[in-house]
């Protein structure tokens, strides 16, 4: 539109005599810069909504390469010679014009960034009605001005025939809009620096107060609810409803005193509300540190742990191999670990080692000497077989990693003390019946490979 690159959402509404538009913000996301384009916030809302609705994507962004890539924020600001916020409300009244809306049922609604173009181009919509929430009152002071004077090269100091760095005097200008300034006391200089210069430039003495206020054609609904970044503790649509209710009331006479309590018990709200979500972040940050810190210790934990990636040390891992067998060929007999004197050692009981008279357990242990129990579950014969580490080499057949036990008791009873050299493929096996509730206790010990 007249050279701007405008990008705009539109949805429909039967039989609604009123428009809803919305200003897209910083493209700043969650500290990072955000690509993707457009992005229109608060477009979700529209069920909410009792109109038409229309999001506004900032043409800012889509200036050269040169500088859309890096402007972090546009405030549709346009040039020394185009006010981009004026080119968004002639569209804005053409779109008005078709659905035959008139001005006083345009409600211009946005934040931050998207609630300063707001203001602007409802200075530019005589009778419509804006919602600015945590807007930059002073694009001045903001901390991204020098970046976009940098990039635009646009001097935000000098004075402007738009009044696009007066918004006092702008909303001076439009005695037939009704602007609603809503600002979080939570953030200081949202406070200390915007709206006291704001209220200064209008000529106001005062300073700023909690509650509602209201001076000329706008009100000032100042809330104070906590958040990490109270900037981003804005609106959501219960809000929403309750600011379109002021905004139809805001041109009544004795506006402050009609409807100050009611301000006062959505800030109370607001702030519970505000209140529950910080202490809910604050859980999850405290879980990602102990998920964070679970993590480490795991890994930690994994340089002394026999697995398939770090396999401890092959010629001092040995592997016991454990099935309590049902004599009737049934799988209804098992194994109750009851202790293991390695902490370290991995017991697994894989899908694939389950046979038909019961499942077989594997347990690795590089500790040298181990000893372990456990319960059996059933009648059957118990077979133990000790064994070396199992990996298969490049050709896929198993690699003799040789151990030597040197010494294997069951219940105390000592079935061998000298060196017994063994691999996967070459272990040494014991058979033993048991009855159902049987504790057996083994110990075991081994020393790497004596050619």
């Amino acid at each position: 539109y007249k050279g701007a690159h405008f990008e705009g959402l539109y949805i429909g509404s039967d039989d609604q005599d009123k428009l809803f538009v919305t200003f897209d913000v910083a493209r700043t996301w969650k500290g990072a810069f955000r690509e993707q384009l457009p992005f229109f916030p608060r477009w979700s809302w529209y069920p909410f909504i009792d109109g038409h609705m229309l999001c506004f994507e900032d043409p800012m962004y889509y200036l050269p390469p040169s500088i859309s890539t890096k402007l972090r924020i546009g405030w549709f600001y346009g040039n020394e010679n185009e006010d981009y916020a004026v080119y968004a409300a002639e569209i804005i009244k053409k779109i008005a014009e078709e659905l035959s809306i008139q001005n006083k049922n345009i409600i211009l609604y946005g934040s931050s960034a998207g609630g300063t173009t707001a203001i602007r181009v409802g200075a530019h919509l005589p009778g419509s009605r804006t919602a600015a929430i945590n807007p930059q009152l002073d694009i001045r002071s903001h901390f991204f001005s020098q970046e976009f004077m940098d990039l635009t090269k646009i001097d935000l100091h000098k004075n402007d025939k738009f009044l696009r760095n007066d918004l006092p005097a702008l909303m001076k200008s439009a005695p037939d809009s009704e602007f609603l300034l809503i600002i979080n006391a939570q953030l200081r200089p949202d406070i200390d620096i915007h709206l006291t210069n704001f209220l200064e430039q209008w000529g106001c003495s005062r300073t700023p107060v909690y509650g509602l206020s209201k001076i000329g054609n706008t009100a000032i609904w100042t809330y104070a609810s906590p958040g990490d970044k109270p900037h981003n503790v804005q609106d959501d649509y219960r809000i929403y409803a309750f600011i379109r209710y002021l905004l139809d009331h805001v041109s009544d006479n004795n506006f402050v005193e009609k409807h100050r309590k009611e301000i006062l018990y959505i800030n109370d709200w607001w702030r519970s509300q505000a209140q529950i979500k910080q202490s809910y972040q604050t859980l999850k940050k405290q879980q990602l540190l102990l998920s964070k810190e679970r993590e480490r210790l795991y890994k930690e934990r994994l340089k002394h742990v026999t697995n398939d990636s770090s396999v401890l040390t092959d010629s001092k891992t040995a592997r016991i191999d454990i099935i309590n067998a049902s004599a009737a060929n049934r799988d209804d007999t098992e194994l109750e670990w009851l202790s293991v004197s390695d902490c370290n050692a991995r017991i697994q009981a894989p899908i694939w080692f389950k046979k038909d008279n019961g499942q077989i357990y594997i347990l690795h242990s590089d500790s040298e000497e181990i000893t372990f129990s456990f319960k059996c579950i059933g009648d059957g014969i118990l077979n133990i077989t000790l064994r070396g580490l199992y990996k298969k080499g490049a050709d896929g057949k198993a690699i003799p990693y040789w151990i030597d036990y040197t010494c294997f008791k069951i219940n105390d009873k000592v079935k061998f003390n000298e060196r017994n050299s063994t691999w996967h493929d070459k272990p040494v096996k014991f058979k033993l019946n048991v009855k159902d509730g049987d504790i057996i206790t083994c110990y075991a010990a081994w020393e790497e490979h004596i050619e």
